[in-house]
């Protein structure tokens, strides 16, 4: 076991495997659930339901301290596909020893936002970019722990579909 301290660092890579930035922070999605509202004989008030498997909006945002080609590339139509590899320090438990894990952010997705930033003498410029996700998945030293599709109906936490049984009664696979 091991007990996460920090951020050691962090790059992103576009599907060419070229670096795109680096920067100040990546903004990770937030998985709001969808829900519906739930009243009726035999319930007191009303419940709002989370469906299962089913997210509203997520962007992902990225902040670059300069603007690169490969980044601006991003502006390009279509969608985009990014690669973001953090070193999480952690601290094992039993060793006392500081370590550092691999997590690896994957994303399909449409840019939403790009905002060039500013010059600015002895600053960095701040671009942003915010992208609508797609498709996600979130490894830790190489272990998938999370893979959400919304195109494919697909939302697997640690091996576990919660679609499945839902696209099945739908009449798919």
């Amino acid at each position: 076991m091991s007990i996460p301290q920090a951020v050691n660092g962090y790059k992103a890579y576009g599907p060419d495997g070229l670096l795109v930035g680096t920067g100040a922070e990546v903004t990770l999605p937030s998985f709001e659930a969808v829900t519906a509202e739930l009243k009726g004989a035999g319930i007191a008030g009303v419940l709002d339901i989370p469906l299962v498997g089913q997210f509203g909006p997520q962007t992902l945002g990225l902040t670059f301290n300069a603007l690169t080609k490969e980044g601006l590339a991003m502006m390009q139509s279509g969608s985009i596909q990014l690669e973001i590899y953090g070193s999480v320090q952690v601290v094992n438990q039993q060793s006392a020893q500081t370590e550092l894990e691999e997590h690896r952010v994957t994303v399909t997705g449409l840019l939403k936002t790009a905002n060039w930033g500013t010059f600015a003498i002895a600053e960095t410029m701040g671009a942003e970019f915010e992208i609508e996700c797609l498709w996600i998945q979130y490894a830790i030293d190489g272990a998938v722990q999370v893979e959400y599709d919304k195109l494919g109906e697909n939302y697997v936490v640690q091996g576990i579909d919660h679609l499945a049984a839902k696209r099945q009664a739908e009449g798919g696979a």
